[in-house]
C-alpha cells in the first residue's frame, strides 16, 4: 500500500502563504534596522525583494502561535490584557505598526511585546541593553519597536514578554522610555532621513559590509553590497573557476526541484528489480547494513541504478 507523503503536502500548502505586500510607510518592527538603504528599499522596491523560503514561513506562523499562547498564559494568571494587535500610526514620521497588546499593571495599561526566541538567546537576554548588544540583528531591532510606540503614545513603561522555544518558559524585561530617550530620538532622526530619501528618490549610501546583515538581506541582489567588499580584494584570473562559479549559481535554482523529483522517482520504483521506462533502464536491489553505533539495529533500503538508453 502506498502511503501519502503528508509532510510534503503540508509544506506545499504552506508555500502558498508566502506573499509580498506593498509597503507605503516605515514599519515599527523594522525601524531598528541598522541599514538606511534597506529601509529605503522597503519603501521603494518592496516588489523586488527576494522571497523568503518555506522554513521562514513556518517560523513566522510558529511565532504567531507563541504569541497566542503567551496571551492565554497572562490572562490565566489573572492579568487584564486588552487591545490585542491594535494598529497604530504616527503620520509625522510616516510610521505604522501594531502593538501585540496592553497589559494592566498597577492600575496602568502598559504596551506589551511578545517574542519567541531560541533557548540560547532567551537565556542571554535579561535587559534592554542585552537586546541592543545582541549578535543577532533581528534581536537588536526589538527595542525600537516598543520604544517608538511608547514615545508616540507618551507612555513611560513598556514590557517584553519573552518565551523560550525549547522550554516555553517566560521571562519579562521592562522598558523605561526615559532610560532610552537618546536612542529613540536617534531612531526618529534615521526615519526622517529615510523619508527625505524616499521623497527625493535618492538611495542612501551602503553601510560597511556586514556579513550577518547583508547575506540574509532580502535586497542583497538589488543592493549588491559586494561591490564595496570587492574594493581591495585579490583578483583571481581563472576562467575555469569563474565558469564553474557561474554554473554553480545557475544550477542552484534546480536543486530543490531535483530533490523533489528524485524523491518521487525512488518512491515509485521501490521494489522494482529491473524495468524499462521510456528511454531509461532501471535496476534495483535491497541493501542491508548495520547502523553504527549499533542501537537501532540493522537497516535496509532499496538502491536504484537509473541509466538512459544509449541511442543507436
Amino acid at each position: 500500500m502506498s502511503l501519502p507523503d503528508i509532510a510534503a503536502a503540508v509544506i506545499r500548502r504552506k508555500e502558498k502563504n508566502i506573499k509580498v505586500w506593498p509597503v507605503h510607510s516605515n514599519h515599527a518592527s523594522e525601524a531598528g534596522h541598522e541599514c538606511e538603504r534597506y529601509l529605503y528599499y522597503q519603501r521603494t522596491a518592496w516588489d523586488k525583494r527576494d522571497l523568503y523560503d518555506v522554513t521562514m514561513q513556518f517560523i513566522f506562523e510558529g511565532g504567531n502561535q507563541i504569541e497566542q499562547q503567551a496571551l492565554r498564559e497572562l490572562q490565566d494568571a489573572g492579568f487584564n490584557v486588552v487591545e490585542q494587535q491594535r494598529p497604530f500610526r504616527w503620520p509625522e514620521v510616516e510610521l505604522t505598526g501594531r502593538i501585540d497588546a496592553r497589559i494592566q499593571v498597577n492600575g496602568n495599561l502598559v504596551p506589551l511585546e511578545i517574542k519567541g526566541l531560541n533557548h540560547r538567546e532567551w537565556t542571554n537576554l535579561n535587559s534592554i541593553e542585552d537586546m541592543l548588544n545582541s549578535n543577532a540583528p533581528w534581536v537588536r531591532r526589538y527595542p525600537a519597536q516598543l520604544l517608538l510606540y511608547q514615545m508616540m503614545s507618551g507612555e513611560e513603561l513598556g514590557m517584553f514578554y519573552l518565551k523560550s522555544k525549547s522550554t516555553y518558559v517566560p521571562k519579562v524585561i521592562w522598558c523605561n522610555l526615559y532610560d532610552y530617550l537618546d536612542y529613540t530620538e536617534g531612531i526618529l532622526r534615521k526615519l526622517e532621513r529615510v523619508n527625505q530619501a524616499v521623497k527625493a528618490g535618492r538611495i542612501p549610501d551602503r553601510i560597511p559590509y556586514d556579513e550577518k546583515l547583508c547575506l540574509d538581506c532580502a535586497y542583497f541582489n538589488l543592493c549588491q553590497p559586494t561591490v564595496e567588499l570587492a574594493k581591495g580584494a585579490d583578483i583571481l584570473v581563472d576562467p575555469e573557476l569563474e565558469e564553474a562559479l557561474a554554473r554553480r549559481e545557475y544550477l542552484k535554482q534546480y536543486k530543490k526541484e531535483y530533490e523533489e523529483v528524485d524523491k518521487y522517482v525512488k518512491k515509485r520504483l521501490s521494489g522494482v528489480e529491473r524495468a524499462i521506462v521510456g528511454n531509461f533502464v532501471i535496476e534495483g536491489k535491497e541493501v542491508t547494513g548495520v547502523r553504527k553505533p549499533t542501537p537501532g539495529g540493522p537497516f535496509s533500503y532499496w538502491k536504484l541504478w537509473i541509466k538512459p538508453i544509449a541511442k543507436a
